[in-house]
């Protein structure tokens, strides 16, 4: 995945600035996307421009803004409930493993990775 271009800091402008906001919702939209595909690393990546965009806001969004900021929360929750649903998910491997190991262990056989192998992808 290519790395996502570089961007000037925001304009002091009006107009700049609801831009950012617009820009928020498209990237939300793509940590979405990415998250939904399995590429939590891309997520990741994507947050450092969150971070960027939302420290050059001001501390009160115009309210020019609150359409915006309303498909951005909109889609901030369905992240976290994609994210929360992958965590569940790796959860349940993780523990599948264990109990795999145990059961191995009480059978007296390896404890340890076998094969080079020592978690499920």
């Amino acid at each position: 995945m290519p790395e996502p271009r570089e961007r000037a800091p925001l304009p002091a402008d009006g107009d700049a600035r609801l831009a950012a906001y617009d820009e928020l919702v498209e990237l939300v939209g793509r940590q979405l996307a990415a998250a939904e595909a399995g590429r939590l690393d891309e997520v990741e990546r994507l947050q450092g421009r969150w971070v960027e965009i939302v420290s050059a806001l001001p501390g009160v969004p115009p309210d020019a803004a609150r359409p915006a900021l309303r498909r951005a929360a909109a889609l901030c929750d369905a992240l976290g409930r994609r994210l929360l649903d992958e965590r569940t998910r790796l959860d349940g491997r993780r523990e599948a493993v264990q109990t795999g190991r145990r059961t191995a262990a009480a059978y007296g056989g390896p404890v340890g990775a076998v094969g080079g192998v020592d978690h499920v992808i």
